[in-house]
């Protein structure tokens, strides 16, 4: 059961709909299809035969150029990584609900939670790397070994990779290879691992789900990979294409990888980054074929062309406001909150929450193309997400924002239409930003207006946003001059938050690190919050009226509780779930002629859910009653033995949708025996 454990709110976050451009100049011949919930179409289906030869031009729409790292396992920015994509294949290929599908893809797998291990299958044992040299299991061991080197100082090194049995000890240089990767032969690979968890099922980067050959890097320190024209120009890959030519930061030409294992493309491609500013006009000219990540914020100037078909997903692109509130201890190797930081004041930044009308941003700015989030979740993830009905997020309130600051002892002393600290010292927050598109520039300047209303003086850090390169080095060194900052980032298919809190977390650039929301971090992260299955025997009561061939009944079923305990160092927590239902059934009996008849029926139900919560630690204590009735539905099947007139022996299987609970769907399977008698 989901419960308020899972739902987790983030400040300043949106949900991004990202949109595609198909320039197609004979679209007489076309259909869309597929619709969205925006009403937008996810694909272009042309009849007739396909196109073969010739080169597709895309465009990336990016105000940044490409950094020219194109390896799975160094590069940084979403540039790049769009290159990688091209070049590179993912082992595994998803479902809706991003979960790894293994009717798909490269490999598949097989998750074994009692004994800990993931097994990666190749299904095929001819793959080959894009220069001609055989594809193994070898260099999936490989890329995980140079991840975990003691060289590597990439951001891939992480608590997943460490979750990995013997990985520490390579790391360390106490082990020549990692003990907890078991060759079964040249496709398959057993991964036993410490702990296992939901994450594992959606890839990610909760399993490494990419590959470098082993062939090209395996006598390269990673220093030496970094500077490699083979991590830069002469890419050998697994994907679709090869990296035929290179115009640094701005363009790359890629020929048909005629060894890709879903059969060599039909086409070339040349990939150009543009920007925002630029790609309205240059799609307009008909320049390109595919375009990328059009810019929403210039929707109304594009989406009337008749030379184009619009395509759009919902992404799983978060922006967000992060707070800096500590530091890195090197020596600890480890986030470490620091309470002199004016940021780790909850008030402070509820207030900063409820200033900003990001509705009106998405609304008005964006067109309606980017949502305000009210999570770190987007309706990416279908099942997982939970909607502003349960978790509002902050909305916008500039009133609650200046009454939660007064409150908190936050008041302009001088005048000025600035708050003072509660000491009644000046207060200014240094804002770290980068460059961005000039909407997105806006954007930032009305935050800060926002922000200004309310009573708070935000400062750009150095008075301007900085080049994205500056701004990320910042961040990835863990700069400690500013006390906020603007951000993004794609989750891709992990939804587990493990990568972006937590103490060693990489990408914790905010250094927030609590008790409680760690042991939170590692129960998500743990075999805990797999769907929970309550096995055992719950009485159940009927009474009814018998038709003949037809039946009528009432039902009462207590099901067997779910309790739930974890700690974790000083803090404990308790759960317990209860489980009732009452329903009435409609039930046919097939008359046999003989003492045994079958019998079908439909059930409508009433289900109640309760559950209870407590959460303590020093100093803390916690508590929530959760109580929840729906109505569901569901079917049967049995037969029944006449031993007397008066008595029946029942023996059947019933099927019970309860609803959806907090966005969680539960059902029952239950096999039933009893005895029925009849006055």
């Amino acid at each position: 059961m989901n419960n308020k454990k899972l739902y987790t709110g983030f400040l300043s976050v949106t949900a991004a709909l990202a949109l595609a451009a198909c320039g197609n100049k004979q679209q007489s011949s076309s259909s869309l299809q597929a619709p969205v919930e925006d009403g937008f179409k996810t694909e272009v289906v042309n009849e007739g035969t396909p196109i073969s030869g010739g080169t597709l031009n895309m465009a990336q729409v990016s105000n940044s150029p490409f950094k020219g790292l194109f390896n799975p396992i160094l590069f940084l920015d979403s540039g790049d990584g769009s290159v990688v994509n091209m070049a590179f294949s993912n082992l595994f290929d998803y479902d809706a609900n991003q979960k790894i599908d293994n009717s798909k893809g490269m490999a598949d797998y097989k998750l074994d939670v009692e004994n800990k291990t993931f097994t990666i299958h190749l299904k095929k044992g001819d793959y080959k790397w894009s220069d001609g040299e055989p594809l193994t299991i070898d260099d999936y061991i490989f890329t995980y070994e140079a991840i975990s080197r003691p060289d590597y100082e990439g951001v891939r090194f992480s608590e997943d990779i460490l979750n990995v049995e013997g990985v520490q000890e390579f790391h360390e240089g106490k082990a020549s290879s990692i003990s907890g990767l078991e060759k079964i032969d040249d496709q398959t690979v057993k991964l036993h691992l410490k702990e296992v968890y939901p994450a594992l099922e959606f890839g990610g980067e909760a399993i490494n789900t990419l590959m470098i050959p082993k062939h090209i890097y395996k006598d390269m320190t990673y220093q030496e990979m970094i500077t490699s024209d083979y991590s830069r120009t002469k890419v050998v890959g697994s994907g679709p294409f090869v990296i035929k030519n290179i115009v640094p930061g701005e363009s790359v030409s890629f020929e048909k990888n005629p060894y890709y294992y879903k059969g060599q493309p039909k086409i070339d491609v040349k990939l150009d980054v543009v920007s925002s500013e630029q790609i309205v006009s240059e799609l307009k000219a008909g320049h390109y074929d595919y375009v990328s990540g059009m810019p929403s914020d210039q929707y109304e100037t594009f989406k009337d062309l008749d030379n184009i078909s619009l395509l759009g997903l919902m992404t799983n692109s978060i922006s967000y406001t992060g707070f800096n509130v500590g530091h890195w201890d090197a020596a600890k190797g480890e986030h470490v909150v620091d309470p002199s930081k004016k940021m780790n004041d909850v008030a402070l930044r509820k207030a900063i929450g409820y200033a900003i009308d990001n509705d009106t941003v998405g609304k008005d700015t964006y067109h309606g193309l980017s949502v305000r989030a009210n999570k770190l979740l987007s309706p990416f993830f279908k099942d997982l997400y939970v909607g502003k009905d349960v978790v509002p997020g902050f909305e916008y309130n500039p009133e609650k924002a200046k009454e939660i600051l007064k409150d908190a002892g936050y008041k302009d002393v001088d005048g000025d239409g600035y708050v003072e600290d509660k000491e009644g010292k000046p207060l200014t927050i240094t804002l770290l930003a980068a460059k961005g598109s000039e909407t997105a520039e806006a954007v930032l300047q009305q935050y800060i207006a926002w922000w200004k209303e309310v009573g708070l003086n935000v400062q750009l850090l150095t008075g301007r946003t900085l080049d994205f390169q500056t701004y990320a080095e910042k961040l990835q060194k863990y700069a400690d001059d500013f006390d906020m900052w603007t951000g993004g980032f794609t989750i891709g298919y992990n939804p587990s938050p493990d990568g972006l809190y937590g103490p060693k977390a990489a990408f914790n650039f905010g250094h927030f690190v609590e008790p409680k929301h760690t042991a939170l971090l590692e129960r998500i992260s743990s075999n805990e919050t797999f769907d929970e299955k309550v096995k055992g025997f719950s009485p159940r009561l009927s009474v009814g009226y018998d038709f003949g061939d037809f039946r009528l009944g009432a039902d009462y079923t207590h099901y067997k509780s779910l309790e739930e305990n974890f700690s974790k160092g000083s803090f404990h927590s308790k759960n317990k779930a209860k489980f009732q239902s009452v329903g009435v059934s409609a039930i046919y009996d097939f008359n046999t002629n003989t003492p045994v008849k079958p019998y079908v029926g439909a059930r409508l139900g009433i289900n109640r859910v309760s559950a209870d919560f407590t959460d303590t630690a020093p100093g803390y204590y916690y508590e929530e009653n959760y109580r929840k009735t729906k109505t569901g539905i569901g079917a049967m099947a049995g037969v029944s033995y006449e031993v007397t007139p008066n008595v029946d022996l029942d023996a059947g299987y019933r099927y019970n949708y309860w609803g959806k609970f907090e966005e969680t769907k539960l059902q029952s399977h239950e096999l039933s025996a009893g005895v029925r008698v009849k006055f």
